[in-house]
Parts: structure tokens; C-alpha cells; sequence
């Protein structure tokens, strides 16, 4: 025990006090105090509590393998808590997380990063008790202010700025380490420092098993949870549970793409599950190996997705809706300036299943009297539209019908693009302006 306490380094004791004297203070907040006792409830009262205790157990099992073929002892009784509290209980969260749709992959590559070894090294030496609790409070104040900057447009120098200052940190704090390691290499060249460094790294290597069930129970039970009311026989939810297990595994993009499907169709019989799952594998076949489209035809739907990447947006799967022959896709709703409502606009594809026929852009505005950023983004978006769809610049054609909003429309061959505003209920509360380019069908 007493070895325990004489490897915990100045660094990670100030960040003990700190946490002290955060819970102390929060206890003594009565709204600190509520917040506690929601946290503890919903960690030892609610679901999670079944899942921490198994990453809990098999952390244990996991770590005593290790110590019987002699690869863990009690000296790392410190790390293995670090670990666990950092990453073990932490990947808890991570697996609910729609936006990470290969967590595993990403774990592991973490793992075997150039990152994972510097941070180590960064962690090896620690400044005097007093240095490490100025420092620590300091170095979160920086970060979160980086993680604000980064977020609004108008703190972008505040954040390049804030950058810099984070990668001098960093650079100093390489440079004291290299310094220490230069000077005393015989303290960092022992069994102790590699099996330091290796410990964290193996435990996450083992852990990806037990992570693999978790996705797979996470991610199924809240996919599953919609879909009970659209499935009513048990027999069939049983059955599209096997086969969502079968053909999708742990992947959140193809389980949440396929679930989509379901909502939108009749799912009735086993065939109506089978099917469902051919739709979704051969969307993802002509989204790799995209059919080349005539462009008098319209537009393959898989390089009309791409036509706004760079104005950020990216539009979700191009899917079929509740008309099965009309297919659709659409960005989310961008902000393009800081107005209270902002301003935004949002991008959509239409078409059928082979073929995108129209593209649209929406601007919402919600102060007409500081619409000028909107109407300046709104501009930059059609004629990048344009030149993508049309392989044409008419900038110069819509600019004036666009800054003197008014409803205008022209044909280009078997084109028709057109411009539209609509006022909402209350004028003064704002309007839509919408930019179509569509197909016209042949006679």
C-alpha cells in the first residue's frame, strides 16, 4: 500500500485536491447538492448500474489473467484504477454515442497512436505539488475557453490565438521531459516505465471484447426500442433482432439507416424484414460504385450530396420516403450568422432511386433588418450550386434577384431554376427564400 501512495505524482494529487474541494463545494450548494443526487441515482438506480458492474467484473477478471501470467502486480493497482476510471467506465458513454459508428476502430486506433505515447511521456514527470495546482485549474480555463472559441464565429482569432498558446504549452512541457529523461536516463530505462507505459495500452487491447458486447447491447436495445410499437408480433422482432445482428453487427450508421426504412414502410412478414436489409445493402453498394447520369437525365443523387460539402452541408443517406418511388436526402440546418434567432439554411436532394431530379436551398431568416450576412451566404451557396449541378456561373443573374428578394424564375435547356420568398405569418418575424433547380421532364 505504502508503494500505492508513493507512485502517485504530484500531478495527479493536485488534480485529487481539486476534485476535493470541487465535490466540498458542490455539497455545500443546494443545487450541487441536487445535481449529486440525480448523478447517483442514475448511476446506481437506473440501467447503467448492470452495465458498470460488468465492465467492473471483467476488468477484474481481465487484470487477474494478466497477474497469473505475471504481467500485473499490485504496483499497477494505480494505473488500473486510472484506466478504468478514464477509459473502461468512460467507453460506457461512448457506446450510446450515434455519432461514433465505429467506436471500436476508433478505440483501438487511440490505443495504437503516436498520441497515446506522447501523452505518457507528458505524464512520466510532474512539476512541485504548488506548481501542478496553479497549473491544473489554469490549463482546464484555457481549454474550455478554446472549446467555446472554437464554436462562434466571432471568437475565431481569440481561438488561433488560444491554439498556439496550447501547442507552447506543450512544446515546453516535451521539451522538460526530454530535459528530465536526458539527464536521469537510468530512473526512466527500467521494467517499471515500460510496463507503465504498456499496462493502459493492454488493458484497452482486452477490454475491446467486452466493449463489442456493450455496443452490441446498447446499440440493439435502442434501436428496438422504436421499433416494438411499428413491429406488434414478438415473432417477427425476434426475428429482425437475429437478422440486424447478423447483417449489421455494431454498426450505428447501417442499424439507424435501416431503422429508417422500417418507419417507412409496412413490415408485416419476415420477407418484409429480408427485404429491408437488401434495400439498405444495395444503397451502400451505389453509393461506393455511384451509376454515371446523363446530365440531361438530372443528377446521380451521390454526387448531388456532395454539391455543398464545402459550404458545410453535408447532406445524410439519400433514402426512399413514405411514397416509395420518390427518394430525398437533406443537409441539417446550418446557422450562417450570430442574429438572436439565427439565420440558416439547409440543402435538399430529390429524385427516385436512380436518378436526383431536383436540388434545393433554403434560407429561413428571422431578422429582416440584419439579414445581410444570410443573403451574402445564401448568394455563395447557389453559385456554387450552380457550377456544380449546371457547370454554369450565374452569379451575375441571380445576385440582383436574390438582393432585391423577389420571386423570379428562368429555363436553361430541360432546366428550370427559380427563386421564391414567403414571408412568415408575421412579416417582421421573417421569411424563406428558396432556390430550386429542377429537371424538366421530356414530352
Amino acid at each position: 500500500m505504502k508503494s500505492i501512495i508513493e507512485s502517485i505524482s504530484n500531478r495527479e494529487l493536485a488534480f485529487l485536491i481539486w476534485a476535493f474541494v470541487l465535490i466540498i463545494y458542490l455539497l455545500f450548494k443546494n443545487i450541487g447538492l441536487r445535481s449529486i443526487g440525480g448523478l447517483l441515482r442514475m448511476i446506481f438506480w437506473s440501467k447503467l448500474t448492470t452495465l458498470f458492474l460488468a465492465i467492473l467484473i471483467y476488468t477484474i477478471v481481465i487484470t487477474y489473467f494478466l497477474s497469473e501470467i505475471r504481467l500485473w502486480n499490485l504496483s499497477q493497482l494505480k494505473n488500473t484504477v486510472l484506466w478504468f476510471l478514464t477509459v473502461g467506465a468512460v467507453s460506457l458513454f461512448h457506446t450510446t454515442d450515434k455519432n461514433k459508428s465505429n467506436y471500436l476502430k476508433e478505440t483501438l486506433k487511440d490505443v495504437l497512436s503516436i498520441t497515446a505515447g506522447l501523452q505518457f511521456l507528458l505524464g512520466i514527470y510532474s512539476f512541485s505539488l504548488a506548481v501542478e495546482l496553479i497549473l491544473l485549474p489554469v490549463a482546464v480555463l484555457i481549454g474550455g475557453m478554446n472549446v467555446v472559441a472554437k464554436q462562434k464565429n466571432e471568437f475565431h482569432q481569440i481561438a488561433k490565438v488560444l491554439q498556439k498558446l496550447i501547442m507552447l504549452a506543450g512544446l515546453l512541457l516535451i521539451c522538460h521531459t526530454l530535459f528530465k529523461i536526458t539527464t536521469d536516463f537510468k530512473s526512466f530505462a527500467n521494467k517499471g516505465t515500460l510496463t507503465d507505459f504498456l499496462m493502459p495500452a493492454l488493458l484497452s487491447i482486452l477490454f475491446l471484447p467486452m466493449l463489442y458486447v456493450l455496443s452490441i447491447h446498447v446499440t440493439h436495445n435502442d434501436l428496438f426500442a422504436g421499433l416494438e410499437k411499428k413491429i406488434k408480433s414478438r415473432n417477427l422482432l425476434r426475428y429482425a433482432r437475429c437478422k440486424a445482428l447478423i447483417h449489421f453487427h455494431v454498426n450505428k450508421t447501417d442499424l439507424y439507416r435501416w431503422q429508417k426504412i422500417l418507419f417507412l414502410r409496412r413490415i408485416s412478414s419476415k420477407n418484409d424484414i429480408n427485404e429491408s436489409i437488401e434495400l439498405v445493402k444495395a444503397m451502400k453498394r451505389r453509393e461506393k460504385h455511384p451509376p454515371l447520369i446523363e446530365i440531361n437525365k438530372g443528377w446521380s443523387p451521390y454526387a448531388a450530396l456532395k454539391f455543398l460539402e464545402t459550404k458545410n452541408l453535408p447532406t445524410g443517406f439519400y433514402h426512399p420516403t413514405y411514397v416509395e418511388t420518390e427518394w430525398m436526402a437533406c443537409s441539417n440546418y446550418t446557422n450562417v450568422d450570430d442574429n438572436i434567432p439565427p439565420s440558416n439554411i439547409a440543402y435538399y436532394v430529390e429524385g427516385n432511386e436512380d436518378v436526383a431530379n431536383k436540388l434545393t436551398l433554403n434560407l429561413k431568416v428571422h431578422n429582416v433588418k440584419l439579414d445581410g450576412l444570410a443573403i451574402a451566404e445564401f448568394i455563395d451557396s447557389v453559385n456554387i450550386l450552380c457550377k456544380n449541378a449546371l457547370n454554369l456561373d450565374i452569379a451575375n443573374i441571380v445576385l440582383e434577384e436574390i438582393v432585391a428578394q423577389r420571386n423570379w424564375e428562368i429555363q436553361l435547356e430541360n432546366k428550370k431554376l427559380y427563386l421564391k420568398k414567403e414571408h412568415f405569418v408575421n412579416k417582421d418575424q421573417g421569411y424563406n427564400m428558396t432556390f430550386t433547380i429542377k429537371r424538366i421532364p421530356s414530352v
